[in-house]
């Protein structure tokens, strides 16, 4: 909870962290984006790949009370247009770190993808001024586009991404400040079918979980159709149904915000 006292604390952090870690922020993204990562054995890039994860979490850790300053000054930096470091991020996939579609752990971009969309999300919800004057929001949505855009990434690899792409696509609907996005017929329909449609698909393994088990099967899908959207229930790891209930969202987030007749 918001306190005199909590603040304090936070203010003491950032004195003491924020501009160190802006230094780390920006050297592990240039480390990525633009240098070679083919100089360099997959476990290094790995593990430099997986520090930007952290450092992407703690970035969203700082900003979730208020947006500190040195974020505020640095915005457009990291969400600026095509050029910000996070945006580039959304197109950034190497060779080397990819791994099969249908394991269930997600590659490190993957992750790091993931991590952004959860960032975009927050801060759509919590400082949309700074994201309208960057026109960051529009950026996000023709990265989901181009990530998701007619049934892309179906494997079960990609099953946080989607669902956390769908989640900040909600948000961005709902809130209001982006209804030139999505007010063209023709991106409504693109949405609908090339997004939410692909995604609550029933997938191959998922038949098969319910062929092997249905009772545990209807169990879990209704545990999660129950939980509201975007939270997830504790214990379970269905993450199909967390897919399928992140593209409901977006259509719910659509007629809510006057697009039903659409």
């Amino acid at each position: 909870m918001r306190s005199n006292e909590l603040f304090t604390t936070i203010n003491f952090v950032l004195s003491q962290f924020v501009d160190p870690f802006l230094q780390v922020l920006r050297y592990t993204g240039g480390l990525l984006l633009d240098q070679p990562l083919s100089a360099r054995s997959k476990e290094e890039a790995e593990t430099i790949a997986q520090t930007m994860v952290a450092l992407i979490t703690l970035y969203n850790d700082l900003a979730c009370q208020d947006i500190p300053p040195a974020l505020e000054d640095a915005h457009a930096e990291f969400f600026g247009g095509e050029r910000g470091m996070f945006v580039r991020f959304l197109a950034w996939d190497p060779p080397q770190l990819q791994t099969e579609e249908d394991e269930p752990q997600s590659s490190v971009p993957t992750q790091i993808k993931t991590a952004i969309f959860e960032l975009a999300e927050s801060f759509t919800h919590r400082y949309p001024e700074l994201l309208q004057a960057s026109q960051s929001v529009e950026s996000f949505v023709r990265a989901l586009w181009a990530l998701l855009g007619g049934g892309q990434r179906s494997g079960l690899a990609y099953d946080n991404l989607v669902s956390q792409s769908l989640r900040f696509l909600g948000t961005a609907i709902r809130s209001g400040s982006y209804r030139g996005i999505f007010e063209s017929r023709d991106t409504i329909s693109g949405l609908v079918e090339g997004v939410v449609v692909p995604n609550v698909t029933l997938r191959d393994h998922e038949v098969d979980q319910f062929e092997d088990d249905p009772l545990e099967y209807v169990r879990i899908d209704l545990s999660f159709a129950s939980a509201s959207a975007g939270s997830v229930s504790g214990g379970l790891t269905a993450e199909g149904t967390t897919r399928r209930q992140a593209a409901a969202d977006v259509l719910r987030a659509l007629i809510s915000s006057g697009f039903e007749a659409d």
